[in-house]
């Protein structure tokens, strides 16, 4: 019988380690898709400050499609380091995926003025989209 048991054993310590693997995992990607996120608030300041209205339209299109991909790169057991996202978020999640739903809303509105009126008219959008990364951040990711 001794021999199940570290076969069961050992069993177990893959699963966790798998685990603990995947969260690794998405916790990276997060951090990607957060980094490319920021990569994109700088190249619709880039785009504004060059008159490109078509740069800006791209990247605050290509940040409502990343919003959309926010959400499932935080499930419950992914808010221990190197993660610096506060575990708030799942207590909160609603007010959470607030935030997310409105930096995509924000971005989309973005990219529509854009293209609907040119750069004239991007004033309120920015400052939304804004608003809503910089609310988030400070409700749920941890100081360095």
């Amino acid at each position: 019988m001794k021999g199940p048991r570290w076969l069961i054993g050992l069993l177990l310590l893959c699963g966790f380690l798998t685990a603990a693997r995947g969260t690794a995992d998405v916790i990276e990607e997060r951090r990607a898709l957060m980094r490319a996120l920021a990569d994109n608030i700088q190249g619709i300041w880039n785009g504004l400050a060059r008159g490109e209205g078509p740069a800006v339209e791209s990247k605050a299109k290509q940040m409502a499609a990343q919003a959309g991909r926010v959400l499932p790169l935080f499930p419950p057991n992914s808010f221990h380091p190197p993660s610096r996202a506060q575990p708030a978020i799942r207590e909160e999640f609603r007010t959470f995926e607030g935030f997310v739903d409105d930096l995509k809303q924000a971005a989309e509105a973005l990219a529509a003025s854009v293209h609907q009126q040119g750069l004239a008219e991007v004033q309120p959008h920015l400052t939304r989209l804004m608003r809503s990364c910089r609310q988030c951040h400070r409700r749920y990711i941890q100081p360095y």
